[in-house]
């Protein structure tokens, strides 16, 4: 067991930009700050919608790549629907990996890289038939292993007005 950080390193890393987010505080970021672990040479995808590419709050792989209007002009005209406007892939992103740099809130690795992979990108796109119906499917976690992330965020979750029948049972596997 190692020993305890020094509580004056700990206070250190206590700044403003750290108490902005609630979260540091209660995985007690600081004190794993103050013993070195700070996301270095870390590369972190994350599969979402919405990302800022041109932001500063994060330290963006060159492999990023955010939605392709094409792929969101197909969607809406399936769905009959506009595509989600929310910023949620970039927010996540900037939880896990934002800078620490004095201005807004860091994240939990604040020296990771991100790899934001939005899912309309069509990042490895192959054509599936099921049922007689044709689809375009991509593939961005196949996408972000081959540019070299090996831990990776995809934020699950449903609306009030989803409804699930029957959900599929999912198998994970890794080679």
């Amino acid at each position: 067991t190692p020993p305890p950080p020094d509580p004056d390193a700990v206070a250190a890393f206590q700044t403003a930009e750290y108490n902005l987010s609630w979260g540091l505080d209660a995985i007690n970021a600081a004190e794993a700050y103050a013993l070195g672990y700070s996301g270095e040479d870390v590369l972190i995808a994350v599969v979402d919608f919405n990302f800022n590419l041109d932001t500063d709050e994060l330290n963006l792989h060159a492999s990023s790549v955010g939605a392709d209007p094409v792929n969101i002009a197909i969607y809406e005209a399936q769905v009959g629907e506009p595509a989600e406007d929310t910023p949620h892939g970039h927010a996540v992103a900037v939880t896990a990996a934002g800078l620490k740099n004095d201005s807004g809130t860091h994240g939990v690795a604040f020296n990771a890289q991100v790899i934001a992979v939005d899912y309309f990108s069509g990042v490895y796109s192959r054509e599936v038939v099921q049922d007689g119906v044709r689809y375009t499917v991509s593939d961005p976690w196949t996408y972000a292993w081959d540019q070299g992330a090996r831990i990776f965020n995809k934020s699950f979750g449903y609306d009030e007005d989803d409804i699930i029948e029957n959900p599929p049972v999912v198998s994970v596997g890794y080679a």
